[in-house]
């Protein structure tokens, strides 16, 4: 199925896919545009990233919360008044906790290219960066207008991009969720791999 032309550069401009991202036609477009799953290609996006690994696409698209199960007071607090929580080290965004990678690029506003008459936003926009002019902040796709909230994004986007490169799964959603992977004797914090674990017995 050929995909409507406006309608996909629209979609590659805003979240920074390459065009042989896109090549499954109106399904991934949709997809693309919603941070979804495409069942028919089997392929996944989020944040203008393009994932292969549906184990990483289900970690990156969050849980929803049973708050009748919730015990930990900061998760309980997040989920009342938003935010995030530092024990668990999960955001939540409507009654979804996320990993702190993803909720840093859900926290930004959906960005519409079709709205931003500044050049220096829409360059910005496109190619991911800061508009000092309306000192407003792009990167997957999604504004900030906090300087700090953008950073933690553009840093999130990063570790997001590296696990979606990562050919492990377990490597893959661990970096995200501060796991490990015992196959690899590696651990990781914040994204990036901070110690070995024992090795296998």
């Amino acid at each position: 199925m050929i995909p409507r032309i406006p309608a996909l550069l629209a979609v590659i401009a805003v979240a920074g896919l390459s065009a042989s991202a896109l090549a499954g036609g109106e399904c991934c477009e949709r997809a693309a545009k919603e941070d979804a799953w495409c069942g028919a290609c089997k392929h996944g996006f989020f944040g203008g990233v393009s994932i292969h690994s549906k184990k990483l696409h289900d970690a990156l698209s969050g849980k929803e919360i049973d708050r009748a199960k919730l015990e930990c007071a900061g998760c309980k607090e997040a989920v009342k008044e938003g935010g995030s929580c530092a024990k668990c080290r999960v955001g939540v965004i409507k009654n979804r906790a996320y990993p702190l990678a993803a909720y840093a690029v859900l926290s930004g506003e959906r960005a519409d290219m079709d709205k931003i008459k500044c050049e220096g936003c829409r360059k910005a926009a496109k190619e991911g960066g800061w508009c000092e002019s309306c000192a407003v902040g792009y990167v997957g796709g999604r504004s900030f207008k906090d300087r700090a909230a953008y950073g933690r994004a553009v840093t999130s986007h990063k570790v997001i991009s590296e696990a979606a490169r990562t050919k492990c799964e377990v490597c893959a959603v661990a970096m995200l969720t501060d796991g490990a992977c015992p196959a690899c004797n590696v651990t990781f914090r914040d994204g990036k791999a901070e110690r070995e674990t024992a090795p296998p017995e």
